[in-house]
């Protein structure tokens, strides 16, 4: 008898008490705006750092420096910095997820000496409960 209702305990606790640890809070994606951005940036510039809202969700579709030489060019996410690619016309292949509260800036860091423009886009979502 005693081993029955340590199962159903045990049971209990697995089934109702575990998710309430273990669950976050999810929301659905609701599509809000696109931002697409184009500047010039100097050798060694960077561009401003931008902070992803509360309450919304970023979605890089494309990051991408024209160039008549081969240089690095990179981009900056919470302080990680990653290269775009080491080519003509340098870009990324994959979208990035950003959340509330990430930041992100790109960079110009040539071995040359030339302005080079430099595209992204960000699809932004809100975060509806």
């Amino acid at each position: 008898m005693k081993k029955i209702l340590y199962t159903i305990f045990v049971s209990f606790i697995a089934f109702f008490a575990m998710p309430t640890f273990t669950a976050q809070a999810q929301g659905n994606l609701q599509f809000n705006r696109v931002i697409s951005v184009s500047l010039a940036l100097n050798p060694n510039q960077s561009s401003t750092l931008i902070t992803v809202p509360t309450g919304k969700v970023w979605k890089i579709e494309a990051i991408e420096a024209v160039t008549s030489g081969q240089t690095n060019y990179l981009y900056e996410i919470n302080g990680q910095v990653f290269p775009i690619s080491n080519s003509y016309s340098s870009k990324i292949n994959n979208s990035l997820w950003l959340k509330a509260g990430d930041t992100f800036r790109v960079m110009n860091n040539p071995t040359g000496g030339s302005s080079v423009p430099f595209y992204y886009s960000i699809l932004e979502f809100n975060i509806v409960p």
